[in-house]
């Protein structure tokens, strides 16, 4: 508490934290704090052209997510910081952490619409990037069971660009509880 009051006191008045300064908040953030106060701290690095190494902007994440869902009643505050800060990423050719990205799908499933979270999915795998195995396969998962067909399809394609493979129970299940057309059969082959 004693760091954020002294950063409330002197910022911007008397001066501007480096990006080393703005990793060490939002790692204390991400501990002590809530998910809305490291979208606060984000929005201050953005509107002061703080330098963001790769380590800030992989602390950012972090911090956004580490409290979601509890703090669900913020979720669109959260999904644009971490749009914002995915999208830096992408400009400067920084690549997220697969864990990372995958903790960023699990909070997105908790706050945004299914065909939303899959778009994300598509469009991050067309940026080149992976996200870890498990929250991948819970997404699958939770399409199959829903019998959500198409959307699964399209998780399975996003695997299959990462270099990832369902499992046989994942094809198994899909067989059983979906109707499929002969050429989705065919494609899950």
């Amino acid at each position: 508490d004693l760091l954020f009051h002294y950063y409330h006191m002197f910022v911007p008045d008397i001066f501007i934290p480096s990006s080393h300064t703005y990793t060490t908040l939002l790692q204390a953030c991400a501990e002590h704090k809530t998910s809305i106060e490291a979208v606060s701290l984000w929005r201050d690095i953005v509107g002061f052209n703080v330098r963001s190494s790769p380590q800030l902007l992989d602390t950012t994440l972090a911090a956004v997510i580490s409290h979601v869902p509890v703090e669900s009643q913020h979720h669109s505050d959260v999904v644009e910081c971490v749009q914002s800060v995915l999208g830096t990423m992408k400009e400067q050719g920084v690549v997220p952490p697969r864990k990372r990205l995958g903790g960023v799908l699990f909070a997105f499933m908790c706050l945004l619409p299914l065909k939303d979270v899959v778009q994300f999915v598509d469009s991050c795998v067309g940026f080149g990037w992976s996200f870890s195995y498990p929250s991948i396969c819970s997404l699958l998962e939770e399409r199959i069971v829903e019998g959500d067909v198409d959307h699964s399809f399209l998780v399975l394609r996003a695997m299959a660009r990462s270099q990832q493979l369902a499992k046989e129970h994942h094809v198994t299940a899909m067989k059983k509880h979906m109707t499929l057309t002969r050429q989705q059969l065919e494609d899950l082959k």
